[in-house]
């Protein structure tokens, strides 16, 4: 967790108005709010405002918490579906960009002469050629 907060540059900051924040819903008597904010934008609060020391607060597990109780919908004129989530990154958030980062980057080291992978944006493809099924499925599941 602290090298996540350090890669990108954030600082846990124990002021919820500030921006995006994380409550434990499990454990949730007692501990602060964590906030994550960037390098830039702490230089404009008050000192006082940033835990330079651990926090009792259940914070190491913000990542775990963040991807608790997630759904995804399907929607269209005549039908609306709903699922849990339990894989993938999630989007639209202040921490999805670094979380994909973290998530992505150990999977694009996987290029060889038998599998090529490529990412934009959000997206992966994989490209793997033989000429028995086999052998696509076995260069596909070992890279």
């Amino acid at each position: 967790m602290t090298d996540f907060i350090s890669l990108n540059s954030l600082h846990v900051c124990n002021i919820p108005e500030l921006g995006p924040y994380f409550i434990s819903t499990t454990f949730g008597k007692g501990n602060p709010d964590m906030t994550l904010i960037s390098s830039s934008f702490q230089d404009g609060i008050k000192p006082w405002g940033i835990l330079d020391r651990l926090s009792p607060s259940d914070h190491k597990n913000f990542i775990y918490y963040y991807l608790l109780d997630r759904k995804v919908v399907f929607k269209d004129e005549t039908l609306e579906i709903e699922r849990d989530c339990h894989k993938g990154c999630p989007q639209g958030s202040v921490v999805a960009p670094n979380l994909w980062n973290i998530y992505v980057n150990r999977v694009l080291e996987l290029n060889s002469e038998k599998v090529i992978l490529k990412a934009f944006a959000d997206d992966l493809a994989l490209v793997t050629t033989d000429s028995v099924r086999k052998e696509l499925e076995t260069n596909t599941n070992e890279g």
